[in-house]
C-alpha cells in the first residue's frame, strides 16, 4: 500500500514545487511593475503612470490566477499544508494592499494637479463681469461594484456625455469593460450598467463580505471596531441603491449575530425580547452605540497607558 503512495506524493510534491515556481514568478512580475510605478510617480507624468497602472492591474490579475492554481493542489486539513495556505493568502493581502496604494497615489496625483491647475485660471481684464466657475474634479472608476452606483450618479452630474471624458475617468478592469466601444458613449454605459449596475451584482458583493466576516473574540475591542465599520458600509451601500431588504432579513440578522462577542450577543438578544418588531435598522444602530463606547474605552485605555508609562519613567 504504501509503495503505491510513494509515486502519487511524488507527484504532489512535483505539482507543488511547480506551482509554488510559477506564483513566484508572477509575484516578480508584479512587483517590478509595482517598483517601476513608485519610481514614475516622481515625474507626475498622469498618462504614463495611468499606463503602468494598467501593467499592475493586469500583472496582479495574473499574480491571482497563479495564486489560486497554487492552493487547489493543497489541503487546507493537512497541518503543514494549511500553514503554508495562510502565509500564501497573508502575502496576496499585502500584494493587494500595494496595488490599493498605487490607485491611490495615482488618484491623489492626478487630483492634485487638477488643483494645480485651478490656481493658475484667473479672469481677465477684457470680461470683468465673467463669472469663474470652478473646474470640478472628475470622478473615477475602476471596477468596484459597489463603487458604481455613486460613479454613475457623480458623472451624469458633473461631466458631458462625451465618450473622450468617459475613458479619463476609467481605468483597470472597468477599462477593458468598455473596450471596442470606447468611441460610443451610450454603448460604453451600457457596458458597465450591464456588468456593474444590476442590484443582484451589489447584493452578492455586499453578502460575499459579510460572509467573509470572522467571529470577534471576547475582548478584541478594534476586532469589534473593524466588524461594525463592515457591516455599517455594507448597509449604506445598499441604502443609496434602496435596497434596504437585502440585509433586512431574520435570516442576515441571525449570520451576523453570531459573529458578536458574549456581551453584545447577549445584549441584543434581551432587546429582541423586548421588542419583537426590532429590523434591521435597529440592529444597526445598536452596533453603532456599541462601538461609539468601545471606540471611547479604547481612547481613555490609551490615555491612562501613556500616563502610566510617564510615571513610571519618573519613578525611576
Amino acid at each position: 500500500m504504501d509503495s503505491q503512495d510513494k509515486p502519487e506524493d511524488g507527484d504532489k510534491l512535483n505539482n507543488i514545487k511547480l506551482r509554488k515556481k510559477k506564483r513566484s514568478t508572477a509575484k516578480g512580475q508584479f512587483h517590478r511593475v509595482f517598483n517601476r510605478f513608485k519610481e514614475q510617480t516622481k515625474t507626475e507624468n498622469g498618462e504614463v503612470l495611468q499606463e503602468i497602472l494598467k501593467d499592475m492591474e493586469h500583472a496582479y490579475e495574473k499574480l491571482e490566477g497563479e495564486h489560486s492554481a497554487y492552493l487547489n493542489i493543497l489541503d487546507s486539513d493537512d497541518e503543514t499544508e494549511g500553514d503554508i495556505i495562510n502565509t500564501a493568502n497573508s502575502d496576496m493581502d499585502k500584494n493587494y494592499s500595494q496595488l490599493c496604494d498605487a490607485r491611490a497615489d495615482f488618484i491623489v496625483m492626478i487630483n492634485r494637479k487638477n488643483k494645480e491647475d485651478k490656481s493658475k485660471v484667473n479672469t481677465t481684464k477684457e470680461h470683468p463681469n465673467t463669472v469663474k466657475v470652478k473646474r470640478l474634479e472628475a470622478p473615477t472608476f475602476s471596477g468596484n461594484v459597489r463603487e458604481y452606483p455613486s460613479f454613475r450618479n457623480d458623472y451624469s452630474k458633473l461631466m458631458t456625455p462625451d465618450p473622450f471624458a468617459l475613458k479619463q475617468c476609467l481605468y483597470g478592469e472597468a477599462l477593458k469593460t468598455v473596450q471596442g466601444v470606447d468611441d460610443n458613449f451610450t454603448a460604453m454605459f451600457k457596458r458597465l450598467d450591464m456588468k456593474y449596475g444590476r442590484e443582484e451584482r451589489i447584493a452578492e458583493s455586499v453578502s460575499y463580505e459579510l460572509k467573509s466576516l470572522q467571529k470577534v473574540s471576547d475582548g478584541d475591542n478594534k476586532g469589534f471596531i473593524h466588524t461594525v465599520d463592515i457591516i455599517e458600509l455594507c448597509w449604506l451601500d445598499l441604502c443609496k441603491m434602496k435596497m434596504e431588504r437585502e440585509m433586512d432579513t431574520a435570516t442576515m440578522m441571525s449570520q451576523i449575530e453570531v459573529l458578536l462577542p458574549t456581551i453584545q450577543k447577549r445584549e441584543w438578544a434581551i432587546r429582541k425580547q423586548r421588542d419583537r418588531s426590532l429590523k434591521f435598522k435597529d440592529f444597526m444602530n445598536f452596533l453603532l452605540e456599541e462601538k461609539m463606547q468601545w471606540s471611547t474605552l479604547n481612547q481613555i485605555y490609551g490615555k491612562v497607558s501613556q500616563t502610566l508609562k510617564v510615571l513610571l519613567m519618573l519613578c525611576r
